[in-house]
């Protein structure tokens, strides 16, 4: 499984952004997901947010520990595009729900 993109409206400390994970312009596999990732940055500066984040995204567990849960995404909170065998999905968990789309089938 591979991430191409993660967008956080308002997610923790995170306010409107996207993390492109696909090689740039001019690489030889540009817009292809990146092989290799790795988030780097001091305390507090949401790595660990992130993480959690991917897990329940792949998952649909919201668990992070004994008797831990991340709280309900709001609406449009956080969107997330994966690619699993060549399909790439889009992941956009909602209060309740996760609505998971095929985009090749869009």
């Amino acid at each position: 499984m591979k991430i191409h993109k993660i967008t956080l409206k308002d997610y923790n400390q995170f306010k409107n952004l996207e993390i492109d994970l696909t090689y740039p312009k001019g690489h030889p596999k540009a817009g292809q997901p990146l092989d290799k990732v790795c988030f780097i940055g001091q305390s507090g500066t949401g790595k660990t947010s992130l993480l959690r984040l991917i897990k329940t995204c792949i998952t649909n567990n919201r668990s992070i520990g004994k008797n831990i849960e991340l709280p309900p995404f709001l609406d449009g909170q956080v969107l997330m595009k994966f690619e699993i065998d060549n399909l790439i999905y889009s992941v956009r968990p909602s209060t309740d729900t996760f609505y998971i789309t095929n985009l090749l089938e869009e």
